[in-house]
């Protein structure tokens, strides 16, 4: 993921390396929408905290 990832954009350079902890693979991409869309809700957020 370093390899690829650019370190010059300014919203992200202060973050890197970074260390992936969850991957989550969909076979839909319309299930992998509609889980973003959760995840980006107020329960999903607590949620993701949780057990992400």
């Amino acid at each position: 993921m370093t390899q690829r990832t650019p370190t010059w954009i300014l919203a992200t350079h202060k973050y890197v390396p970074w260390k992936l902890v969850t991957y989550l693979e969909f076979s839909m991409r319309e299930q992998a929408s509609t889980f973003e869309s959760y995840l980006k809700s107020g329960s999903g957020r607590v949620i993701a905290a949780k057990r992400l």
